[in-house]
């Protein structure tokens, strides 16, 4: 695969090498890793990388300008930390109190 041409390789490629290095350094630097921070980094991916994408490569593809491509990124990137921060709380919810 030629990762220099092929943009949806290289996407792909940088975002499972940069989701794994945060994985690792939650695993490093937390006590209880699985399965909490797990769902959290698998709800974090599926935000950023399945839902975003796709919404950015539409808003991207039209001639747009320049401030309406920034405040469109902005509203969606806090739209997804907002959820994101929600599935957080939801899950430390339910996974309990901490020994």
């Amino acid at each position: 695969m030629d990762l220099t041409r092929n943009t949806a390789g290289r996407f792909w490629l940088l975002q499972a090498a940069g989701w794994s290095i945060y994985a690792l350094d939650r695993y490093l630097s937390e006590q209880s890793f699985f399965p909490f921070y797990f769902i959290y980094l698998c709800i974090a991916f599926a935000l950023t990388s399945v839902v975003l994408r796709p919404r950015y490569r539409a808003v991207y593809r039209r001639p747009r300008a320049p401030l309406e491509l920034l405040a469109v990124s902005v509203a969606a990137s806090v739209l997804a930390a907002v959820l994101w921060l929600l599935a957080r709380e939801i899950a430390e919810e339910t996974s309990g109190p901490e020994n």
